[in-house]
């Protein structure tokens, strides 16, 4: 949890972060949740800031996500016969572990790499199983993405606003590099 800081306290903090001898850090999760729960209009009011775009951003790669799972779901459930009874449920079960555990995990160049790697592979299956796990894939991808995306706008947001670091200051942590 990071300290509550005056205004001046702020300005060092940031010229600390320009000079790469602070960082602020925040869970993905967090700064998601952000950006689907914190009204934007809150957001304008209080820091002076419009973060309308990076929120309409950030839910449109959910929903992709959201519509992507549904699909695979869907065409499982048409194409895998009686065999969806089984397979519908585990792939809801595997979406929801990959893209739990994974959300505060890894980078983005080993998100891309297997992503396409995974959609290579898939490329090389039958029909039936090619696009539903392409669906697949790329859900878990747009559902990282919005995480990746809401973290890099919170960032940025905390870290030119004194009043967003003052309201987030509870759920972030600052690190001073030793020099």
């Amino acid at each position: 949890m990071a300290e509550q800081l005056s205004q001046e306290d702020y300005a060092l903090l940031q010229q600390k972060m320009i000079e790469h001898r602070a960082a602020i850090i925040t869970t993905r999760s967090m700064a998601r949740q952000f950006f689907t729960h914190v009204s934007a209009r809150n957001v304008r009011d209080l820091t002076g800031q419009s973060v309308l775009g990076q929120k309409f951003l950030v839910l449109g790669f959910l929903v992709i996500s959201i519509i992507l799972i549904l699909g695979a779901l869907l065409l499982i459930g048409r194409d895998f016969g009686y065999g969806a009874v089984v397979a519908v449920p585990l792939t809801g079960i595997f979406w929801t572990i990959i893209a739990g555990l994974m959300t505060e995990q890894g980078n983005t160049t080993s998100t891309i790499l297997v992503t396409v790697a995974v959609l290579a592979a898939s490329s090389q299956m039958p029909a039936g199983f090619a696009v539903p796990t392409a669906l697949f894939t790329l859900s878990v991808f747009n559902y990282r993405l919005a995480h990746f995306l809401a973290q890099h706008f919170i960032h940025r947001l905390l870290t030119s606003s004194f009043d967003a670091y003052d309201m987030l200051s509870a759920q972030i942590d600052v690190i001073h590099h030793e020099n």
